[in-house]
Formats: structure tokens, C-alpha cells, sequence
């Protein structure tokens, strides 16, 4: 008699296919040169990324997977390009140094793909960092979160943030009372 594989197995081989699926569709679109985006950090928290939009100094400190506070819990997919960045219930999946933001008459647009861990709404907002060094000012821009149904209640979920602007985002993300942030240069 041949033993049955354990179903857990194949529900988590799945999963793990139609994440990697999933996240693959998170792939940068190719804009025109010059309209990049990269991660991240809160002020102190990690070394300045060079350039950025004209009119400001160019240091937008990227948040870094590496800056975690834990690793991803056993239900967060990873692979060697693990880019996982939050706690508990809620982890984003960080853009690559050097991902793309796609130019709309809108604004400036981005894929992002989170992990759920608890049952809610993904709640998403977004403050323009303008300024130099120590000294920073809020400037009062628009992103516009675009989170489609249709992806169950926890697990994968994609997203389009559009930006209105170029420059340095301070993102927060909320999930089942927990908020994590980290820090977007879209230039």
C-alpha cells in the first residue's frame, strides 16, 4: 500500500507556487529612464540612497529587509531574494534597489505584494518626506492605494500604490490593529 502524501503538504507546495506566481506579476515595468524606486528607512535606521527628484537633497534612507525586527514567520513564503519586511500579522514584500515605478497621467505607480497572517482590511497610506539631513518637512501629496478583492481572507495580496509625486514616502500599513512602516523613494 502506498502512503497518501499529508494534504497540509500539498496545500502549502501550493500556496508557495501561487505566491511565487504572484509575486511574479509584481514584476517592474520597464518606464522611461529615470523613474526609479527603491526602499526605504525611518530617519537613522539606515545609510542614504544617492539621487533622487530635483529640488531636494537626494538622501531618501531606504528600509532594508535587513532592518526587520523578526524574520517572517513559517506561513510567509521566502526564497534567496527574500525581501520581507514587517511583524507578526503583516509583512510587505520590500521593491528591489532599483525597481521601476510606471509613469501614469495619474502619477507614478507601483506593485506591491504583501503577506496577511489575520483576517481584515489592508489599510494603506502614504506621507511625502521632503527636506535634507536632520531636518525634514511633511509636504502634503497624494497616494492612492489600489488593493483588489478576490485574494482570500489571509495570504497573498497584491497592490498598486500610485504616488503623485516623485521623492521620498513614509508608508504606513495596517492589519487587525497592527500598523508597520517603512520608507519608499520613487524618483
Amino acid at each position: 500500500m502506498t502512503p497518501r502524501p499529508d494534504p497540509r503538504f500539498r496545500r502549502t507546495a501550493a500556496s508557495l507556487g501561487l505566491c511565487g506566481a504572484m509575486l511574479a506579476a509584481c514584476a517592474p515595468i520597464s518606464p522611461p529612464a529615470g523613474l526609479v524606486a527603491s526602499v526605504s528607512a525611518p530617519p537613522g535606521r539606515a545609510a542614504a540612497t544617492p539621487g533622487g527628484p530635483p529640488g531636494e537633497s537626494g538622501d531618501c534612507e531606504v528600509t532594508r529587509p535587513d532592518q526587520r525586527k523578526a524574520e517572517p514567520p513559517a506561513a510567509v513564503p521566502r526564497d534567496e531574494g527574500d525581501r520581507w519586511f514587517g511583524e507578526e500579522v503583516l509583512w510587505v514584500s520590500l521593491p528591489a534597489p532599483g525597481y521601476r515605478a510606471e509613469p501614469r497621467p495619474d502619477g507614478y505607480a507601483m506593485k506591491v505584494g504583501w503577506w496577511r497572517l489575520a483576517k481584515g482590511s489592508l489599510r494603506i497610506t502614504a506621507t511625502r518626506v521632503a527636506g535634507q539631513g536632520d531636518r525634514r518637512d511633511i509636504v502634503e501629496e497624494a497616494m492612492t492605494p489600489e488593493v483588489p478583492s478576490g485574494y482570500g481572507a489571509v495570504g497573498f495580496q497584491p497592490s498598486g500604490l500610485i504616488f503623485s509625486e516623485r521623492g521620498c514616502w513614509d508608508v504606513a500599513a495596517g492589519l487587525a490593529g497592527l500598523t508597520i512602516r517603512f520608507r519608499l523613494r520613487v524618483t
